[in-house]
């Protein structure tokens, strides 16, 4: 079998991190059971946010931000599990922790085999079917090319599902490695950063700005603080041979979500 070279000027969506998280969320073991944001962070995030949320509209702000911190888990466990691992791996030059990375080499090893001539059907879907991420990905993708008309080709339907491989596998590689490329932060504090501006720029009525503090020459303001409230809580919330000795800063992924939200207006 061969594949065919990208078309640039029919370029996919790109995949992000935080995309390709959502595809894995269902392994992280923690969907059935959301984390909780704790009383202490509810706290202290409606100290930070009491002048602009009116005490009817505060129950709606944390509603938002529980949720995010609950999807932030998520993809925190996941993140932080492949990051140890990486730092453990004795085989890789420059060990990575993305998801989005990991992805890719695997449909690169994919797509060699599927240049074999004689590959069967059977067996390079068999191959994509050891992946569960990548299963997901590869299957939404077959689907939608055959219309809908059948349901887990990779299973059922083998032969249809390896006719579209040839076409499917450097599309997905393409929309990753594009993600990688353009990829923000780790997704968990991307997903904190996202929920924080959107709840101020609701409460407020205005799109978050950066706020400098000169005297400590760093970045400062009510939003990243609200930020730092929901990543202290996230590394607790997280299983205890996977929390960082400090939890993140968040600067970098405030800053980078408040310049995309003005970027926009």
């Amino acid at each position: 079998m061969t594949h065919d070279a990208k078309n640039e000027t029919d370029a996919p969506r790109i995949l992000h991190e935080r995309d390709l998280m959502y595809f894995a969320a269902s392994d992280s073991g923690w969907v059935a059971d959301r984390a909780q944001l704790p009383d202490e962070a509810k706290s202290d995030l409606g100290g930070l946010l009491a002048k602009y949320a009116p005490d009817h509209g505060m129950e709606q702000v944390l509603g938002d931000l529980q949720r995010a911190f609950a999807d932030a888990v998520e993809a925190a466990v996941l993140e932080r599990a492949m990051a140890v691992a990486a730092e453990a791996s004795k085989e890789a030059k420059k060990p990575s922790a993305k998801l989005g990375v990991y992805l890719r080499s695997r449909i690169d090893a994919l797509m060699t085999v599927l240049d074999e001539d004689d590959i069967s059907p059977e067996h390079i879907c068999a191959l994509v079917l050891e992946e569960p991420v990548l299963e997901r990905l590869v299957t939404l993708q077959v689907e939608e090319r055959l219309t809908w008309q059948v349901t887990d080709p990779l299973q059922n339907a083998p032969e249809l599902a390896a006719r579209h491989l040839v076409d499917v596998l450097p599309e997905l590689r393409w929309q990753i490695d594009e993600g990688i490329k353009r990829g923000r932060i780790e997704a968990s504090h991307d997903i904190l950063a996202d929920a924080v501006a959107t709840v101020i720029a609701r409460t407020t009525g205005a799109t978050p700005k950066r706020n400098w503090n000169a005297h400590t020459q760093s970045e400062a303001g009510f939003g990243l603080d609200c930020c730092r409230v929901l990543a202290r809580a996230l590394n607790m919330a997280l299983p205890p041979d996977l929390r960082r000795e400090q939890p993140v800063d968040m600067a970098k992924a405030w800053r980078r979500m408040v310049e995309g939200m003005n970027l926009t207006d």
